[in-house]
């Protein structure tokens, strides 16, 4: 198990991995489409979000912050399951909770469009398959590591004595 500091360290690492993916994500997304002008706030603004309601008429800078978190989970998990050691799963729904709040103290509102928990849920549950799949492949990797060949062992025929 451990310790404290390692475990608060290993969040500290997860949190910069995925912001720094999310803001990669988001400032190749606003090249992609053209937009005039990048908001620092992409990975925190649930205000400009698609309204799965009113569909097919979406703003540019609503499916820019969607495709953001929806593409930017995965990345996330995959990096972290690559950096950690153990329990993905519980450190991608510690970034996750952490995200929540701090979204909800850049905006200083309540996230109300159910739209954006469900992309939420939907890309933690991403972010959490990829990033325990890519820990099983590292635990494979070292696995198949470990095994060791035994030497071959000359032919015993009566041509070789």
């Amino acid at each position: 198990m451990p310790s404290s500091k390692r475990i608060l360290l290993y969040i500290f690492t997860s949190q910069v991995l995925f912001y720094s993916a999310y803001y990669c994500v988001g400032s190749i997304l606003f090249a992609i489409y053209s937009l005039d002008e990048f908001d620092g706030t992409i990975p925190f603004n649930f205000r400009q979000w698609i309204e799965f309601t009113d569909c097919c008429n979406f703003t540019k800078t609503e499916t820019v912050n969607a495709l953001s978190m929806v593409i930017t989970y995965p990345i996330a998990g995959a990096l972290t399951g690559a950096y950690l050691p153990e329990r993905v799963w519980d450190y991608s729904i510690t970034i996750a909770v952490i995200h929540i709040a701090m979204s909800f103290l850049v905006m200083l509102d309540i996230a109300s469009n159910w739209s954006w928990w469900v992309c939420l849920g939907i890309s933690l549950v991403l972010m959490i398959g990829c990033g325990e799949g890519v820990l099983a492949l590292k635990r494979y990797r070292n696995k198949s590591r470990l095994v060791v060949p035994e030497p071959e062992t000359e032919p015993r025929s009566y041509l070789y004595r």
